[in-house]
């Protein structure tokens, strides 16, 4: 039986294609919850920065920088943080993302997501592609979490016109969530309908349409008595 709401195989292949053999059943099952991504992003990060992101690169060739930062991830915890920023800051390429990772991941699980909003920025802005655009989730999820809805919705809104298919999709929903919580239906139901209207989302829309339906409900609850329909 077809799985239904297929992740977008041109995103779930450039992610796959770049982490290691071992994380790849995992990544596929997140890609296949949209919902889950959205609302969990730093799940999406454990999975990354544990068993398989030090190979993130090439393992043909295990260089210095590759060994270091495995000696750091399963050292010492009290030298992590610190053995992590060093190593970023001298490193480039794989080790370097993947000292970065590291560190969100360290900053979401003791200090509960604090200060990991400009880290997922700066990570976005030299990626491209499935990581850039998982970068860009965190920093928005990053916002939301840390007080911050209006420039959480805005780095979303910023995200649309570049995202496709499937990614678009993921988008949208944080869009919906994170504009209901503020009170914004009319653009929570804009996402709705677009999500609705979309060929690319295969999966239960009846679902999506009560949830129209209901979005639609709050919109005339929310309008002066003046402009509500005469019965």
């Amino acid at each position: 039986m077809a799985r239904k709401n297929a992740p977008d195989p041109s995103l779930l292949g450039g992610i796959q294609s770049e982490v290691a053999a071992e994380a790849s059943p995992m990544l596929t099952f997140l890609l296949d919850h949209a919902r889950l991504i959205a609302l969990g992003i730093v799940v999406i990060i454990a999975v990354v920065a544990g068993v398989g992101v030090w190979r993130y690169m090439d393992a043909r060739a295990v260089s210095a920088e590759r060994l270091e930062f495995g000696k750091i991830v399963t050292g010492p915890v009290e030298n992590r943080e610190k053995g992590l920023t060093e190593l970023a800051a001298k490193s480039s390429g794989g080790v370097k993302l993947s000292a970065e990772l590291a560190l969100i991941n360290i900053a979401d699980t003791t200090r509960n997501g604090t200060g990991t909003a400009p880290m997922w920025a700066e990570l976005a802005k030299g990626q491209e592609g499935p990581f850039g655009f998982a970068a860009a989730l965190g920093e928005a999820q990053a916002l939301a979490s840390n007080g911050k809805p209006d420039e959480a919705l805005a780095r979303l809104e910023a995200l649309l016109p570049t995202s496709k298919r499937g990614g678009r999709i993921i988008v949208e929903d944080m869009i919906i969530s994170l504009a209901e919580s503020q009170g914004k239906y009319d653009r929570a139901l804009a996402a709705c309908e677009s999500i609705i209207a979309s060929a690319d989302f295969t999966g239960n829309k009846e679902l999506w349409r009560q949830k129209a339906d209901y979005l639609r409900r709050k919109i005339a609850e929310a309008k002066p008595a003046a402009e509500q329909p005469k019965s």
